[in-house]
């Protein structure tokens, strides 16, 4: 299950361990700009981050990583549901460091295409995966998926992947969520 961070302390924790986890410097994930983060919580435990920033209205950045079996189908659904249910976005995007196979297969497996290749965007000579996904092609949402996002079975690869990186409005029967007053609007977080 994801659990919206409330306070300005617990989104720094989860920005901390998101860095930690995929090797990126804070100020690398999110800069100056205002972010939302969210815990995956499984089993009563911590099991992954995901993160939003960039928000412009019709497009924002998503971040992740998590640890084995963090990925459930109903973490899924609810981690696309908030920009593209909520927010009414049209677009996420999210960056993937070009040597790191396992994110660009975990990113390519829950639907997100490869966008192009940004140089140089982890340092000289690390190149980063631009990943893209559209409400539209977001498999996670809407009522021809409801029935298998129901249950908390984790997504299977081939492969264990530790992970980084990732329409026009709601759907008739698409999931909804009740979070929390704090997130974007006009590209600025309201309380």
């Amino acid at each position: 299950m994801l659990v919206p961070a409330r306070t300005p302390h617990a989104k720094e924790m989860l920005l901390g361990w998101l860095s930690i986890e995929t090797g990126v410097a804070p100020e690398e994930i999110v800069g100056d700009m205002p972010y939302e983060a969210c815990a995956v919580v499984r089993h009563d435990m911590h099991a992954g981050v995901v993160l939003y920033t960039n928000y412009r209205g019709h497009s924002m950045e998503m971040a992740w990583a998590g640890r084995r079996d963090w990925a459930t189908r109903r973490v899924l659904r609810d981690m696309f549901a908030y920009p593209f249910i909520q927010l009414g976005v049209l677009r996420v995007s999210g960056c993937v460091a070009r040597e790191n196979s396992a994110s660009r297969l975990f990113a390519k497996r829950i639907g997100c295409r490869e966008a192009g290749i940004l140089e140089n965007e982890y340092g000289p000579g690390r190149d980063g995966v631009l990943y893209t996904m559209t409400r539209e092609r977001c498999k996670w949402l809407g009522s021809k998926h409801e029935e298998g996002t129901k249950g908390s079975r984790p997504l299977r690869s081939k492969r264990s992947a530790d992970s980084q990186q990732q329409s026009d409005g709601p759907r008739t029967g698409a999931p909804r969520h009740d979070w929390p007053a704090v997130g974007f609007r006009d590209n600025k977080l309201r309380h």
